[in-house]
């Protein structure tokens, strides 16, 4: 066999022919200077933890020394001692290192025999803790956590952790983990390609390099059962080198390489860490040095914190630079993949990769700027990777870019098959708390949070805090020290207790033309609690349809809403097919505001219409959208936004999504009309924070009172939507709206009589009814059945076209559906008997609304 070297520059620990000093005193013998050395790293000579000895003249001649250069006065014996190597079975391994006593000024204090590749160092009691950890013991089995094995750089630091309980092995330098030796058969032949590179030829039968073909490091003979016992039993490793890591950027470097090899081999990122010792001026601090001023205690605490760490993979000092090195040149498949992990173990690193619950969207939490990304990598057709926000992190953070396809990619690949990633709900704007608080977002990495105590009636936090996550590019930043400041200011107002027409609401929206009395003032009620009060305690809000002519002022007065929400005054237009409506409304939280809608299409006008009734209602609501349109793989959206449509004529007029609704209608303005009135408005109440802080500081009193009491989670109503009623009734006391009592329990009146205003159906049977109540008062015992019905709409011009009224097997369809409406608006009520086969009905009193 012969030994070659496959790098031009030899390992940094392989030196030939080095001397001693001869102006160094030797008076100290040489056991006692073993002695010395080995007290500084807390061994004894007495210890078997390293079994180290004085070199003999052989050993001294195989890594290049010549005793006899070692006299200076008396003879003291040899100057230097063996540290024997052993593999990770407690075997003697045919390895060796001598440390130097006295080694001459700038020249290596260890050396090895020369021509040999390095070697992974395991203590002799290396094994045996290993044995130990598996069994579930030992000091870096933390729980809940795999165990793990330290690796630090020096023998007699792994020495002295296993001495302390710690499986530590060792490198001989930083980059020892490497080796610049290979061994190749005889009868290797040297050659030159077609691009003057060095090849060797290998003899026939002989096995190739496997190390070369993909470029990977030829490791340090050891490395391979290091990884295999990390891989078999899933254990940690922790790189441990000395504390002048963080300010020595080449040993950064050394460390975050050694972790992405360890990953590029096989072992998963979150199972690869780096721990830092503490730093001391102007000193090393190695583990042998931490081990021996604090013991091993304080090592148990900093292995428990690194371990429990979400991520402590080693940083590259200099990945940007890393990174477009590699880029710069060809890049073959395994250079990919291998970049893309290095990557993913950055970004692990500074933030937190992510997919959402439901539909698997990828998302990364980027942990200094507080912003939560969505990550489309692969979607470049539809969005060029540019112009997305985590495209610009990546340029900005490794100057990656579209054209970089051969990495894209594996790194889409990487950034959602690598472990860890977490499941994330993510918010936009608005979020609902555990007791009786509020979330509002003010910009990408903060929100404030409202709640009821009198004494921190807000509070500002970071994204990510109080178990939440906000989506980036959600709202139009603002200062969430301002608002603070004027929530605080407002809720001192309020405590004065100013006038319904001193409240913001109900000053701007005396500006517009309600048809009916009494419409300003739900409006001003439900402008404070829709949407922020979504779902609040299983409350229920109601969809708006705000209807009226041109120059109303009823695409202004939602614009106005939303400039107060997010910033974004922008009004939806309405939806080409229900595909598009789903992105819509789940594309961000709070108000979905369409504007003049108009649906010709009859079927996407009935299917608008069912979704909208089961959205407003559902406890939890989704929508379901098929991934592709090649398979039948379904993915759940959560809905969490208020519905409001404007529109010149009413669009809908099905009984069920009427009863969930609230419409309001409007004139025009006329000459007095505004071009700009929702700016205005904005402005002449102090702008954007003044109208947060006054919505804030209403929704302060309301948790306020709810705390103390006044909410009533039992209370029944009239009204079809949950809670509604009576949170309608708590905003309209704080605001101080006059006869607000009789408002709210009308509210259940509105929804019947729109009902039975917009239903043709219901307006149908209402008519019936009318029609037929004179027979009643001849006989009260009479009964009637649909076919009655049917005849009298086919008698009647302009009902004979309803599809319903006219034939008894669907009316009957319609009545069981809408039983309770039927009846109120009506007065229909099915008896227990049957005239002629046929279900009989009588009528009973309706009241008026």
């Amino acid at each position: 066999m012969r030994t070659v070297n496959v790098n031009e520059h030899e390992h940094e620990h392989e030196h030939e022919n080095v001397g001693v000093n001869a102006g160094t005193s030797t008076n100290t013998s040489a056991d006692q200077l073993l002695i010395q050395d080995l007290k500084k790293s807390g061994l004894d000579d007495n210890d078997n933890s390293l079994k180290a000895y004085l070199a003999q003249e052989t050993e001294l001649a195989a890594v290049g020394l010549r005793p006899h250069l070692y006299l200076d006065g008396p003879q003291v014996g040899a100057p230097g001692y063996v540290i024997p190597y052993y593999d990770c079975r407690g075997a003697r391994a045919p390895f060796y290192r001598i440390k130097v006593f006295r080694p001459v000024p700038n020249a290596a204090r260890y050396l090895q025999p020369r021509n040999t590749s390095t070697w992974i160092y395991y203590p002799p009691s290396f094994a045996a803790l290993v044995a130990e950890l598996l069994k579930g013991k030992g000091r870096t089995k933390v729980n809940g956590y795999p165990g793990a094995i330290l690796l630090t750089e020096g023998e007699k630091k792994a020495a002295k952790a296993c001495q302390e309980g710690f499986p530590t092995c060792a490198v001989g330098g930083v980059h020892s983990w490497r080796s610049h030796i290979v061994t190749l058969p005889e009868g290797t032949q040297f050659l030159k390609n077609t691009s003057n590179e060095t090849v060797a030829r290998l003899p026939s039968g002989a096995l190739t390099v496997d190390a070369t073909s993909d470029k990977k490091a030829v490791l340090a003979a050891g490395f391979a059962d290091l990884l295999r016992l990390l891989v078999e039993h899933e254990l940690q490793i922790i790189i441990a080198f000395d504390s002048d890591s963080p300010a020595n950027p080449e040993v950064v470097k050394a460390r975050a390489e050694l972790g992405f090899e360890f990953r590029v081999r096989g072992i998963p990122t979150h199972r690869i860490r780096a721990l830092d010792l503490p730093t001391v001026p102007d000193q090393k601090m190695g583990l042998d040095d931490f081990l021996v001023a604090h013991g091993a205690p304080s090592l148990d605490k900093l292995v428990d914190r690194c371990v429990s760490a979400k991520s402590a993979f080693p940083v590259h000092p200099n990945l940007k630079q890393l990174v477009n090195k590699r880029l710069s040149g060809s890049l073959e498949r395994s250079e990919a993949k291998g970049l893309s992990l290095m990557l993913t173990a950055d970004l692990d690193r500074h933030g937190i990769r992510m997919v959402e619950k439901g539909t698997g969207t990828p998302y990364y939490f980027d942990s200094r700027g507080k912003t939560l990304l969505p990550v489309n990598l692969l979607h470049h057709h539809q969005e060029p990777l540019h112009e997305t926000r985590f495209g610009e992190f990546l340029y900005r953070q490794y100057d990656i870019g579209q054209a970089d396809t051969k990495l894209i990619p594996w790194l889409a690949a990487a950034f959602t098959g690598e472990e860890p990633i977490s499941l994330v709900e993510p918010r936009s704007v608005l979020a609902l708390l555990p007791g009786n608080r509020l979330a509002y977002q003010t910009d990408d990495g903060h929100f404030v949070v409202v709640s009821g105590d009198p004494k921190n009636p807000i509070a500002i936090y970071e994204n990510g805090s109080e178990g939440l996550l906000f989506r980036a590019d959600q709202v139009e930043p603002i200062d969430a020290r301002a608002l603070e400041q004027e929530v605080r200011s407002q809720i001192r107002w309020l405590a004065t207790k100013p006038s319904y027409q001193e409240m913001y609401w109900p000053k701007v929206l005396e500006q517009m033309q309600f048809c009916r009395e009494g419409d300003a003032k739900i409006l001003a009620c439900l402008s404070y609690i829709s949407p922020w009060l979504l779902r609040w305690n299983g409350t229920q809000l109601p969809i708006e349809l705000m209807i009226g002519e041109p120059a109303s002022g009823k695409s202004s007065c939602y614009s106005l809403r939303l400039q107060i929400l997010n910033g974004r005054p922008t009004l939806r237009n309405q939806p080409a097919d229900m595909r598009d409506w789903y992105a819509s409304i789940t594309s961000s939280d709070g108000l979905h505001v369409v504007d003049n809608v108009h649906l010709i299409n009859k079927e996407l006008r009935q299917r608008l219409s069912d979704e909208l009734a089961r959205i407003t209602t559902e406890p939890s609501p989704y929508v379901e959208l098929r991934k592709l349109f090649t398979t039948s793989e379904n993915y759940r959206i959560p809905v969490r936004t208020v519905f409001a449509m404007t529109a010149i004529q009413q669009p809908f007029f099905n009984a069920d999504i009427l009863q969930r609704s609230l419409i309001m209608e409007v004139k025009a303005v006329g000459k007095e009309h505004v071009s700009d009135w929702a700016g205005n408005a904005l402005k002449s109440l102090g702008g954007r924070i003044n109208w947060l802080a006054h919505q804030l500081a209403v929704l302060h009193h309301f948790f306020r009172r709810a705390d103390q009491g006044e909410w009533k989670p039992d209370q029944r109503s009239g009204h079809r939507l949950a809670h509604f009623e009576q949170m309608f009734q708590l905003i309209g006391n704080i605001i101080g709206a006059p006869d607000i009592d009789i408002v709210s329990t009308s509210l259940a009146g509105t929804a019947q009589r729109q009902v039975s205003e917009y239903d043709w159906t219901m307006e149908g049977l209402k008519e019936f009814a009318d029609y037929y109540k004179p027979i009643l008062t001849r006989n009260p015992k009479e009964v009637f059945t649909l076919d009655d019905v049917v005849a009298w709409a086919l008698a009647s011009e302009e009902y004979k076209d309803n599809q319903l009224l006219v034939n008894a097997r669907r009316l009957a369809r319609y009545i069981k559906s809408h039983k309770f409406m039927v009846e109120q608006v009506a007065g229909f009520q099915l008896q227990n008997r049957k005239q002629g086969n046929r279900e009989a009905y009588c009528l009973v009193e309706v009241k008026q609304v």
